[in-house]
């Protein structure tokens, strides 16, 4: 069963704000260039700041959950690169999170608003944790063989689903 993985307005205007941040930025830096240095030395460090902004912007698609299916074989977290999945051998428990146990947590290694917020997060009550998330409600926590926080839409009905395989 799939379920989507709908972007919150807080995480649409961080990735409209920061795309917008890199399109101006690389604009606003060219035509300094331009405008004070060789026109030589001015064009490649443009085409760098582009490739540089490019790869940033890309990387983080790529690796952005975009929903999430519940089947047979267990969970997936779909992305467009590299889905994540996990066994339900693994699972021990599957429960709704509240927010405020989850959002405000320290990124040890991830990416905290641009397509997602995705990968390594630590706080104090869940210890560390992987997040794949696009919104800061109706979060689902799966305690496998790590500690998982998801937001699926319909998420009742995620831990239902996950459950009737899990008995």
């Amino acid at each position: 069963m799939y379920f989507a993985a709908q972007w919150d307005k807080t995480l649409k205007a961080i990735t409209y704000a920061v795309v917008v941040f890199l399109i101006v930025e690389a604009i606003g830096i060219s035509i300094a260039l331009f405008l004070t240095t060789s026109q030589t030395m001015a064009l490649l460090v443009t085409i760098l700041i582009v490739i540089c902004n490019t790869l940033i912007l890309g990387f983080t698609y790529l690796y952005a959950p975009q929903g999430y299916v519940v089947d047979e074989s267990g969970i997936t977290v779909t992305r467009k690169r590299a889905p994540v999945h996990i066994e339900f051998e693994s699972i021990k428990e599957v429960s709704r999170i509240e927010r405020d146990r989850f959002m405000k947590s320290l990124r040890i290694f991830g990416n905290g608003g641009l397509f997602g917020y995705y990968g390594s997060f630590r706080n104090k009550e869940l210890g560390n944790f992987k997040m794949y998330a696009t919104h800061g409600d109706c979060g689902v926590l799966i305690d496998a063989d790590k500690t998982y926080v998801m937001t699926p839409d319909r998420a009742d009905e995620f831990v239902e689903v996950v459950r009737s395989y899990l008995s």
